[in-house]
């Protein structure tokens, strides 16, 4: 159990350089602060963990989301649990749309 909530907290806390990748709708200023990021998210947490759950292809459940700034974009990400898999999914959505911007698989190994 610790490793899985070990993993939880790492998967919720990376963020790496995909700029160039990342289209995203939500650009917030540099000096906005974590409170002010719900109000500026169009997408609930609610309504980004359904999206997350309806995105996966067998019964999952949500373990953690949290919604972040990586390379300029606000974005909910979101870790499933999917049950027929081991190990983790982590989604990241566009705060603004909910259209999912990336899915990568954690092993739980």
């Amino acid at each position: 159990m610790r490793t899985s909530i070990g993993l939880l907290i790492a998967l919720l806390a990376v963020t790496t350089a995909r700029a160039a990748d990342t289209v995203c709708s939500i650009h917030p200023p540099k000096d906005t602060t974590d409170k002010q990021y719900a109000g500026l998210a169009k997408i609930s947490q609610a309504d980004a963990e359904k999206k997350a759950l309806a995105h996966s292809k067998s019964p999952a459940k949500v373990l953690g989301s949290a919604l972040q700034v990586e390379d300029n974009c606000l974005l909910w990400v979101i870790i499933v649990k999917e049950s027929t898999k081991s190990g983790m999914k982590s989604l990241r959505l566009d705060a603004g749309t909910g259209r999912v911007l990336e899915t990568k698989h954690e092993s739980g190994k």
